[in-house]
This record gives structure tokens, C-alpha cells and sequence, in this order.
């Protein structure tokens, strides 16, 4: 179906979205991403051809691409924070923690039950030792689990 409206209309980047699915379902990722490149550079680019190609581009270790892709989507939806996600994945992979601590931030709160973001945000005030960063963020896990053991020690270990 995708290539019969390709054929009545090749610009239609909704069937170029389909078809580059079903060539990145069967392992041709090349084809694939020929097809999203024509789909991003479009006047107004599909969300989820900018998330389907920036995945391959991390997942090819292509960083500072997917990147861009990512913030790309980010200015066209920024209400999503799946993008903000994407950039704090992206900025793991780069080992860009003054990146991964700002992108937390906010997905922290934008989600004020999210365990997880604050707990990495606690781990990453440990590792650059920031203390006041270290008691706020152990405190916000504490405050969802009162029985966090490792938000704990590092409370005790302001407290020795």
C-alpha cells in the first residue's frame, strides 16, 4: 500500500514513514534511512520518522546525529518529554554528565514521582561530589521511598 501512494504522490512522507518501517523491520537499515532522510528535510518532518531515524543513528553510534534529530523533535513537540529522554540517552552515551544533569532536571520535574531520574541524579552528584546536589537529591528519593537504602548512606555520609 505504501508503494502504490509513493507512486501517486513520491512526496506523500507519510507512506515514505510505512515503507522505511517495514525496510528497517527487514534489515535494511540503509534503505530505511534514505527514506526518513527524505521525510525529515521536508517543510514539516513526522515526529516519529525524527525518532525512528535518530534511533538508528544511535544505535550506529552516530551521536551528535541523533542528537540533532532528538532536538529537532523537542522544538516540534515541547510538551513530549520523550524527547528530553531521548537527549538524557543520548548525552549517557556521549558521557556528557553537565548535559545528562540538566535534560534529569527537567524530565525530574516534569515527573515528580520519577524514582529513577532522581535517583540518577543523586549518583551523579555523588560522582562530581557535589553535596548540596547530593542531600537535595537524596532527600527527593527519600521522599517517594523512605526506604532507599542508598539515598540513605548518602545522607550519612553528610552526617559523619
Amino acid at each position: 500500500m505504501a508503494r502504490q501512494v509513493l507512486e501517486a504522490d513520491p512526496d506523500q512522507p507519510l507512506a515514505r514513514l510505512v515503507k522505511a518501517k517495514l525496510l528497517a523491520r527487514i534489515g535494511d537499515t540503509q534503505a530505511a534511512v534514505a527514506e526518513l532522510q527524505l521525510v525529515v528535510e521536508g517543510k514539516s518532518p513526522l515526529p516519529e520518522a525524527l525518532k525512528l531515524l535518530a534511533g538508528i543513528h544511535l544505535r550506529k553510534g552516530n551521536f551528535d546525529t541523533a542528537k540533532q534529530l532528538y532536538q529537532r523533535g523537542a522544538d516540534l513537540q515541547p510538551g513530549e518529554l520523550q524527547w528530553t529522554k531521548a537527549l538524557a540517552v543520548v548525552a549517557i552515551r556521549q558521557q556528557d554528565t553537565d548535559e545528562l544533569n540538566r535534560l534529569l532536571v527537567r524530565i525530574a520535574n516534569a515527573e515528580p514521582d520519577n524514582l529513577v531520574t532522581r535517583k540518577k541524579l543523586l549518583q551523579l552528584a555523588q560522582a562530581i561530589q557535589d553535596q548540596d546536589q547530593l542531600q537535595l537529591w537524596a532527600n527527593e528519593v527519600l521522599h517517594i521511598d523512605p526506604n532507599d537504602l542508598a539515598a540513605r548512606r548518602a545522607l550519612g555520609t553528610l552526617e559523619e
